[in-house]
């Protein structure tokens, strides 16, 4: 949705002769793709099943972009455009042409034809909770400068929202919406705020005070986060701090998340080696 709504407005950029105004708008948010959705993908890249439905939902996503953004910048960067074109894995059957050049102008998300632009509760509702991030972010750097934690993920973060003002009922609604997704694997608040363990003041109460490293308050929005240290043993596969460490015999040093993404891994090199 975020994407679309930019590649709407580089098309309209490039259609008015406002090659600036297009290149701007682009690499502002290739800036925003790297630091934040790419930061989020790396644990459903790296660490889940290769098959699970939570890796290859990114990985179409990621196709999409790629196939996006060789269209919107074959107008200024031609050679770079076919390049990234023909670098897509893939034969020209599935990338619909041989050239960038032959391939039309930018596709909606398959799924999403007619509705770009349109106004979309989840997708407004992860705007807010992304402003929740920049709030978290400052309370985990207190922490780092303190020399109390290291990675994020060995931090838990309590959010707490005011209770009056039209942004901080926003949030509250947006927060709800987040804890209401099918998805909790990608889209519980823990995963968006890139730590190991999350929770609200509408589900749980604040940590002791013995127990904060840092708290960090954001007047405009409403918001409140405290950084305390996450409970749990770290899994030396994907970093997580998680109570399920050290309970599976056969994988002691990893979570049950992992636990059952090695053994799934391991089936099926044992398929292959049969075959």
């Amino acid at each position: 949705c975020e994407a679309e709504a930019v590649f709407q407005e580089i098309t309209e950029s490039y259609n008015a002769y406002a090659f600036g105004k297009a290149t701007k708008a682009l690499i502002a948010f290739l800036q925003e793709l790297s630091s934040l959705y790419f930061e989020l993908a790396k644990d459903r890249l790296y660490i889940s099943s290769p098959n699970s439905m939570r890796r290859r939902s990114c990985q179409s996503v990621l196709r999409w972009l790629a196939e996006n953004l060789a269209r919107v910048l074959g107008p200024v960067t031609c050679h770079m455009a076919e390049d990234i074109w023909q670098a897509l894995p893939g034969a020209a059957a599935d990338k619909g042409a041989e050239s960038v050049f032959l391939a039309g102008w930018v596709t909606p998300f398959p799924g999403r034809e007619g509705r770009v632009g349109s106004k979309d509760e989840g997708a407004e509702a992860y705007r807010n909770i992304l402003k929740v991030r920049e709030t978290c972010n400052v309370a985990l750097e207190k922490v780092r400068k303190a020399g109390d934690l290291g990675l994020s993920f060995e931090a838990h973060a309590h959010v707490a929202v005011a209770s009056a003002g039209e942004a901080a009922l926003s949030l509250r609604r947006s927060l709800e919406v987040v804890a209401a997704s099918p998805h909790q694997d990608v889209d519980s608040l823990r995963w968006l705020l890139g730590v190991s363990q999350a929770d609200t003041d509408a589900s749980a109460p604040a940590p002791a005070a013995g127990e904060l490293l840092a708290v960090e308050a954001n007047e405009e929005s409403g918001v409140t986060v405290s950084v305390s240290r996450a409970a749990g043993t770290k899994c030396e596969r994907c970093y997580i701090h998680c109570s399920t460490v050290g309970t599976l015999e056969a994988h002691k040093p990893l979570c049950a998340r992992c636990a059952a993404v090695v053994d799934e891994w391991r089936a099926g090199q044992g398929q292959l080696q049969a075959a």
